[in-house]
């Protein structure tokens, strides 16, 4: 019985760290989460955007993958981003980084913070929810900049994790940052 009681509580130790712990801190997945959620946002809108990082062909794949943006109207498209290696579907577009980025009109920029562009240009943010810090800096923000933003993620409910599922307002207010 009570080698029984040691292995239901490290299976439940095990499942927090696998499930919670890891998944909220784990390489870029959860950002990388909240940058899908906040394209399918502009893409719904009709916007036009680009995704500055040096690990492009990284995340347009996990965009395609958490925002099932992989489906019979953009198998050709997605197959031809592959093998031209221009990374473009539908309006969004996954590019190096650049030292001086382009910022054409009308469109979202998405920088992650690992192409290292120190400015200091108004911009709103997609946060690491461990500690706040800059995980994406968006310009020319026109998905969330109506709403009242904080300064760092706060006040999070399991149910927020669920990013997939949250309305455009509790998204931006929960996980846009300015």
């Amino acid at each position: 019985m009570g080698i029984l009681a040691v292995y239901l509580f490290s299976l439940g130790l095990f499942s927090q760290a696998y499930f919670y712990q890891y998944a909220l801190q784990g390489r870029d997945d959860f950002a990388t989460r909240e940058l899908s959620k906040y394209i399918l946002l502009a893409n719904a809108e009709h916007k036009k955007v680009a995704v500055l990082s040096p690990v492009g062909a990284t995340h347009f794949k996990k965009y395609l993958y958490y925002a099932n943006a992989l489906n019979p109207t953009t198998i050709s498209e997605v197959k031809q981003a592959f093998i031209s290696t221009h990374l473009h579907v539908e309006n969004v577009s996954f590019d190096s980084c650049s030292q001086h980025p382009v910022f054409p009109k009308g469109t979202i920029v998405i920088e992650d913070l690992i192409c290292g562009n120190s400015d200091f240009m108004s911009h709103t943010t997609i946060p690491l929810i461990a500690d706040g810090g800059i995980s994406y800096k968006i310009y020319q923000d026109t998905i969330c900049n109506s709403y009242n933003l904080k300064p760092f993620p706060s006040d999070l409910k399991l149910s927020d994790l669920a990013v997939e599922k949250l309305s455009k307002k509790d998204f931006c207010q929960t996980f846009v940052t300015r």
